[in-house]
């Protein structure tokens, strides 16, 4: 009844209805699509930046790209459909023939689901009907291939089309226009009607030069002969001199249409109508050819489920087979998933990365994080060594995994995970008057409220935003509440430029040190992007300043203070470089429960009760009473 109510004749053309359960897919929300560079976001990149998309897409067809997005934006979270998805790609990627021929086909296969929905609506062009021929009459010669095989759990359900594509091929032209009412759309030889007139309109001179000749031989007048002009049309003329010899006798059924000074003009009842014939060959030509159109639209319409159904199917086949030649191409490994709650890659390698680099290979690493032994990693180490990218990269083989892909690696074992959550980079949001730290904060929020027992959390330098002491303190409390205190136990990689937390390994069994291997030598300090065993005691922050160009005085500067802060636990204040300041004794924090007490007080004394209405003061009164609570609920929810 709503469809009915709000998209009138729309309506028609859906079949059903496909409820997306939440409860079927990998839940992704918008900030770990972008924080997983799953799709190219970036305008001026012209949408062709690196991404997980443009590293998977093989596809040949519009509607394999469209149902990749798909399949990314809603990893499967069922086992059976997508141990169906892997016999697939591995099939594909062992047999480089098939995979080719049907990679051929498939380049040839057209937008069946768009072209079959707008012709439902009423909008489509002869060009949707050709569409739907020229994708049929490859069937034949795509079937084959994918019988007994694993992609006949696709292609097994598909109709039978031969009678349709027959009709279609035998009826539209090769190549058919944009829009109907320029003509040239069914064959020569498929309807006699339409060839007859298309015949009067091609052969009306040879016509009128026929009748003209039939017209001597009846009256015996050889010199007769056919005229045309915009007034009269066609018209028989004889010469007015051979009128006045007598030469001729002019049949009665001549008709006088004009006198000239040489000549008289005459018209017959049967050239009249050879006339209307062929004035009317033109319009009579376009209602014909629409009138066959409209019916081979409305026997296709007939049948749009199943042409549905088959856009749908081609697409899939299209994303395998992009999967299978990806796989073949870059070494891929089919990841065994299972119902577990442990992911165990051997040698795992980033797929955008990988992809992206020309002139040296890509360090491998691996990942293990088990929820009966060790299922929070935490790493650290210097800029630069690739943390960001080890965290990225164990979230995007799980995404892989999840939409039926095989996986950048040596080995891999995966339990199904039904919830990605990543907290990396930094941005504001100005526009909703949020900061960088606020972002952070609300996005940390998120995920701790959210957490289940098969979710994969990425957190990326939790609390950088803010002054030291205060980030290291959000940082920890988040790592000790995913180890204890969020009543599941999530798979965790948490990377973090503050060592301090490196020491809960101790405290908590499940979490385990990691770091980034340097090597230093008297020419500076190497980044091996290799993940190892135990936690790193610098972060190299100003080696990789020097590397990216900061003028010499100010690196000498920043390794002097280094050495300072370094020496002093409590991070007294050095000397001044420069000019020294002087230090204002006794400033704290204020908190921002203490901000809200105070904002109560300020507001009280602004007050001027004399000039108060009585209704007036009741409503200040109101409103600050409900500002004290507030104020107060906030502190025992900080306090407990």
């Amino acid at each position: 009844a709503y469809l009915h109510e709000t998209q009138f004749g729309a309506v028609e053309y859906i079949k059903r209805a496909h409820p997306l359960r939440s409860s079927e897919h990998l839940h992704l929300d918008v900030t770990t699509g972008r924080n997983l560079e799953l799709f190219d976001t970036r305008q001026e990149q012209n949408g062709d930046a690196p991404s997980l998309y443009r590293t998977l897409n093989r596809c040949r067809s519009t509607m394999g790209r469209r149902l990749l997005r798909e399949w990314l934006l809603r990893p499967l979270l069922d086992l059976g459909e997508l141990r169906r998805r892997q016999d697939a790609v591995e099939w594909l990627a062992e047999n480089g023939r098939e995979r080719r021929a049907l990679r051929d086909l498939l380049g040839g296969c057209r937008d069946v689901e768009r072209s079959s929905s707008r012709l439902s609506l009423g909008t489509g062009t002869p060009k949707d009907l050709g569409a739907i021929r020229d994708t049929l009459y490859l069937l034949p010669s795509l079937l084959p291939l994918c019988a007994d095989t694993p992609l006949s759990c696709w292609t097994g359900g598909i109709a039978d089309f031969s009678a349709l594509r027959e009709e279609l091929c035998a009826a539209l032209e090769d190549d058919l226009p944009r829009n109907r009412t320029q003509g040239g759309l069914i064959r020569g030889g498929y309807d006699a009607e339409l060839d007859e007139w298309r015949g009067v309109e091609a052969g009306a001179s040879g016509m009128m030069d026929a009748y003209v000749e039939k017209v001597r031989e009846i009256t015996g007048i050889s010199r007769i002969k056919a005229g045309y002009n915009k007034v009269f049309g066609y018209y028989l003329e004889v010469s007015r001199a051979a009128l006045n010899a007598g030469e001729v006798e002019l049949p009665g059924w001549f008709i006088r249409k004009q006198t000239l000074v040489n000549a008289e003009r005459f018209i017959t009842q049967e050239m009249k109508e050879l006339e209307e014939r062929i004035a009317s060959a033109a319009s009579e030509i376009s209602r014909r050819e629409g009138a066959l159109f409209d019916g081979l639209t409305e026997r296709t319409l007939a049948r749009v489920e199943e042409l549905q159904h088959l856009g749908s199917v081609l697409s899939a086949l299209d994303v395998l087979t992009s999967f299978g030649e990806v796989a073949r191409e870059r070494g891929y490994i089919r990841p065994e998933l299972n119902d577990g709650y442990d992911i165990v890659v051997q040698n795992a390698r980033h797929p955008v990365v990988e992809e992206c680099l020309t002139d040296s290979p890509f360090v491998p690493n691996s990942i293990a994080l088990r929820r009966s032994e060790r299922r929070i990693a935490l790493i650290t180490g210097p800029n630069m060594a690739g943390k960001s990218t080890y965290l990225r990269t164990a979230a995007l083989l799980v995404v892989m995994a999840q939409i039926g892909s095989f996986v950048p690696a040596e080995s891999a074992s995966m339990g199904v995970c039904d919830r990605i959550f990543t907290r990396i980079g930094a941005r504001d949001d100005l526009a909703r008057g949020s900061s960088t730290f606020m972002v952070e904060m609300v996005e940390t929020a998120n995920i701790l409220n959210n957490l289940t027992e098969r979710s994969l959390v990425i957190l990326d330098e939790v609390g950088r935003g803010t002054s030291t002491y205060d980030g290291m303190s959000i940082a920890w409390a988040v790592l000790e509440h995913l180890a204890e205190g969020c009543g599941c136990s999530p798979k965790v990689l948490f990377a973090t430029h503050y060592h301090e937390l490196t020491c809960l390994d101790e405290r908590y069994p499940g979490i385990e040190n990691l770091s980034m291997a340097v090597k230093e030598d008297s020419d500076g300090i190497f980044f091996l992007h290799q993940v190892v065993k135990g936690s790193a005691d610098r972060s190299y922050g100003i080696e990789v300043a020097r590397l990216a160009g900061l003028p010499r005085p100010v690196l000498k500067r920043a390794f002097e203070l280094l050495q300072r802060f370094e020496k002093d636990e409590k991070c007294a204040a050095p000397p001044q470089h420069a000019a020294k300041r002087k230090e204002i004794p006794g400033i704290r924090q204020m908190t921002l429960f203490e901000s809200a007490r105070s904002g109560i007080v300020e507001e009280i004394a602004a007050l001027t009760p004399d000039t108060l209405t009585p209704f007036r003061a009741l409503e200040l009164l109101y409103s600050l009473v409900e500002k004290s609570r507030e104020a107060i609920r906030s502190e025992n929810l900080s306090s407990s």
